[in-house]
């Protein structure tokens, strides 16, 4: 089963750019949902229960960090990934807080998104053979 994943940007490009050039199918992914802001994105994580999301930080009416905030609220287990123009300090920061699984700067390559993948992969086969092991 592959695992699901919803894309947040407000730029449609950016979305389409990283949805039309990743190879999903080869890092057992799936983009299931795209938002374009982080309202969106809340209301097609009820719907859609992704395993992942990646979301960019500055975004109209919800921002990514309180989307972020928001996820872990209601949404614990759920992977998070930054993808963002942004490199300050501060969110870095606010991410390590949050629990965010990967921070990447834009612009980013396809080989950056098959390289992210291939780790989020790994640590989601992790956790789930930790949880059965725990069973």
């Amino acid at each position: 089963m592959a695992y699901t994943i919803l894309l947040v940007d407000d730029e449609s490009a950016v979305r389409e750019g990283i949805r039309n050039r990743t190879p999903w199918e080869r890092y057992n992914f799936k983009v299931v949902g795209e938002a374009g802001n982080g309202i969106e994105a809340l209301e097609m994580i009820e719907e859609l229960h992704p395993d992942v999301v990646i979301t960019d930080i500055r975004m109209p009416y919800l921002d990514g960090m309180e989307l972020i905030l928001e996820i872990r609220k209601s949404h614990p287990p759920v992977t998070i990934i930054i993808i963002s123009g942004y490199d300050e300090f501060t969110y870095a920061q606010q991410a390590i807080r949050y629990d965010v699984s990967e921070y990447v700067l834009k612009p980013v390559t396809s080989e950056d998104i098959c390289n992210l993948l291939e780790r989020t992969e790994k640590r989601l086969d992790e956790d789930i053979i930790r949880i059965q092991d725990q069973n």
